[in-house]
């Protein structure tokens, strides 16, 4: 009869019962609600980097040098962060880690960061890889966003010898398209447009990509076929009793509770959907952190709230379906 907080599902009222009266029937929600205080598991220390492993997922994080010395660091599985020997420094590297859980809980962490010494002349780095979104054969529409992901912080990137190719005639170099990293340098992210009847290409050249650790990738080739609009349906609709103070995600969903694709506004619309059905939910976002929130039963707040569509959308190719709304419910 003890709560498991990391594995157990928990759901509470936050009113009291009325034990007098004839007939009781509540409703409670369920969720998981990982309440355990966020600490440093174990550490794991190796020549080219040196990895901080925490005891449960983390949501966000801010790493602090308390000394002149800086490495470049990468959070990874959402549990642990790596940093990376590139440089020369200190035998010990002192930090602060802030990190922040997903019940918006944080703590600080005073961290000496001391990699094993190298044996031998030649370091063994891990290897550079690359992945894609959408992956490599997905289709893509003419106007897309396009992020590829690395498994360590890149230091370099010649943006003029990286090409979007369109039908195998036209190249269009990174540098003339809008690109961005992220805070860690690990994810690219692409906003072009183009005018294929086909296909479209990425060639990126070895050499053209550089890590931090000195060490690139070999030529890569990532292909996707154009998207066709015809193969694909579109959902239009509202959100009812929603005022300008209430904030919600409205999410679309495969039939394995999979989010396809999330909006925060209405009215709202969904495109380029496979044919097949779909759930259609409604998540009221009452703190406006644009994620669903679990409860914490220990500062008696609920889980925020969520409401389903009762009947499954059928999505057809080449088709709309209009006035698909989903309501608020209404404060008793």
């Amino acid at each position: 009869m003890l709560f498991n907080a990391k594995d157990e599902r928990i759901g509470f009222l936050t009113k009291p019962i009325n034990a007098g009266s004839d007939s009781l029937n509540y409703q409670i929600s369920m969720a998981l609600s990982d309440n355990t205080p966020l600490k440093v598991q174990r550490t794991i220390p190796k020549v080219n980097n040196y990895t901080v492993v925490f005891n449960k997922a983390i949501e966000k994080i801010n790493v602090t040098f308390t000394n002149k010395d800086s490495l470049p660091y990468l959070p990874e599985n959402g549990t642990q962060i790596k940093f990376f020997n590139v440089q020369p420094h200190p035998d010990s590297t002192f930090i602060k880690i802030l990190a922040i859980d997903s019940l918006g809980k944080s703590e600080t962490f005073n961290q000496k960061i001391a990699f094993l010494p190298q044996r031998g002349k030649e370091r063994q780095r891990d290897q550079l890889t690359m992945s894609s979104k959408p992956e490599q054969n997905k289709p893509l529409s003419s106007n897309f966003t396009y992020t590829l992901l690395f498994n360590k912080p890149i230091q370099t990137i010649n943006d003029q010898n990286i090409s979007l190719v369109t039908d195998s005639l036209t190249h269009e170099t990174l540098n003339n398209l809008k690109w961005k990293w992220n805070v860690y340098h690990s994810e690219l992210t692409i906003t072009a447009q183009s005018f294929a009847k086909d296909s479209i290409k990425w060639e990126i050249p070895k050499g053209s990509i550089i890590s931090v650790e000195g060490d690139t990738l070999p030529r890569i080739l990532l292909k996707h076929p154009l998207l066709n609009e015809e193969n694909y349906g579109i959902v239009h609709g509202n959100v009812i009793n929603a005022d300008t103070s209430t904030h919600f995600i409205v999410e679309l969903l495969d039939e394995q509770y999979k989010v396809f694709h999330s909006v925060y506004s209405s009215p709202y619309t969904f495109r380029q959907i496979p044919q097949g059905k779909y759930f259609l939910r409604l998540i009221l976002d009452i703190n406006n952190n644009r994620r669903w929130d679990t409860g914490q039963i220990d500062e008696d707040i609920q889980p925020e709230p969520i409401i389903y569509l009762p009947e499954k959308i059928l999505i057809k190719s080449n088709f709309e379906l209009n006035d698909v709304n989903i309501s608020i419910p209404k404060a008793k």
